[in-house]
């Protein structure tokens, strides 16, 4: 379920003030409060602000941990590349004990970068440096 249907927000409305903010968050710019200053929380509405981030936070945790913790026991990955907020991002790492499974994470609010460039970053360090081949990619859609 997105948040969209969880609270029964307006879908036109939340993408305009989504798509405004969207790269500051996910390039560790802005908070998780800060984003949804901007998009859920903006006026009144007929939920919380803490059940808005607690949605978040739920969906942070589900998002391709089972596929991380596959592909990490193939012994084929060791790095990720993904487009996170900084605080759902650490969520994720630390509740899922993602630190046992990669050794690098090229995370866009730790870099400070959308997905793409991260990507012709981590090329490049794979050249240079000899990381790992193998990267795995993933984003956490509300």
């Amino acid at each position: 379920m997105s948040a969209l249907e969880r609270f029964h927000l307006d879908e036109e409305e939340f993408h305009d003030r989504h798509e405004m903010v969207i790269s500051s968050f996910e390039r560790g710019k802005n908070t998780l409060d800060e984003y949804l200053d901007r998009t859920g929380v903006y006026r009144a509405r007929p939920f919380t602000r803490e059940a808005f981030k607690d949605f978040c936070f739920a969906v942070a945790a589900s998002a391709d941990v089972e596929l991380a913790r596959s592909l990490a026991e193939s012994n084929k990955y060791s790095c990720t590349i993904n487009n996170e907020s900084r605080e759902l991002n650490l969520y994720r790492i630390e509740k899922f004990g993602l630190r046992r499974i990669f050794q690098l994470f090229v995370s866009s609010c730790f870099v400070g970068l959308a997905n793409q460039r991260a990507e012709s970053i981590v090329s490049h360090w794979r050249s240079r440096r000899g990381l790992p081949t193998n990267v795995v990619s993933s984003t956490i859609a509300l």
